[in-house]
């Protein structure tokens, strides 16, 4: 910051109505109206910088600093934001499992052929074959 003859304000919160420069703002006087506006933006900006980190796992850091260390977002903010960055897997119900199941015993019993002597011949098995060629 030197090189650029810059400064830091050590006074600065980011939460400041003051900081509000819409002119939507202009002439509202209700201070609790304002602070909570200059949050809800600011919480905003928080959360769209996690999303430009890259990395769901560095995302991840980043929300939880934000939210638990300097609790600038909510809890309920940094759950939604976490469901999106890691969604939740979801598991095969019991009715698609069996119907996969269905599918295997289908594919198992149109693989396995009988031969001319009446034995079962698994023709996907190399196992069932014989391993040296002279053996034949």
């Amino acid at each position: 910051m030197a090189k650029a003859s810059t400064s830091v304000v050590a006074d600065f919160d980011p939460l400041s109505p003051t900081l509000l420069r819409d002119p939507k703002y202009n002439g509202n006087i209700d201070t609790s109206f304002l602070q909570t506006e200059a949050r809800r933006i600011y919480q905003e900006r928080l959360l769209r910088k996690v999303q430009r980190v890259h990395g769901p796992s560095r995302q991840i850091a980043v929300a939880r600093n934000f939210c638990f260390t300097h609790e600038w977002t909510t809890q309920n903010q940094y759950s939604r934001l976490y469901n999106l960055i890691k969604p939740a897997k979801h598991t095969s119900t019991s009715s698609q499992q069996s119907a996969d199941d269905d599918h295997m015993n289908d594919a198992t019993l149109s693989t396995n052929t009988v031969t001319t002597n009446g034995t079962p011949a698994n023709l996907n098995s190399p196992a069932d074959a014989p391993s040296d060629p002279m053996d034949q």
